[in-house]
């Protein structure tokens, strides 16, 4: 099953620089992905995990067929 991924960022208008990041769609490992991206526009003040993160998409199923 196919699942979108999106990120919501926003930015202060006070000249504050500070963002935040609304991530919808990444499963398990995926929302690592974006705990990258935050740590290289600046430091991190808050992180909250949503319920997707402790999920596991199982890949799709490859199966071992000899032909005769």
């Amino acid at each position: 099953m196919a699942h979108e991924e999106k990120i919501t960022v926003k930015i202060k208008k006070d000249g504050s620089g500070n963002m935040s990041f609304d991530c919808n769609g990444f499963i398990g490992e995926g929302c690592d992905v974006i705990k990258d991206i935050e740590n290289a526009l600046g430091m991190v003040t808050y992180s909250e995990n949503k319920e997707e993160a402790h999920l596991y998409e199982n890949p799709d199923p490859v199966f071992n067929e000899l032909a005769m």
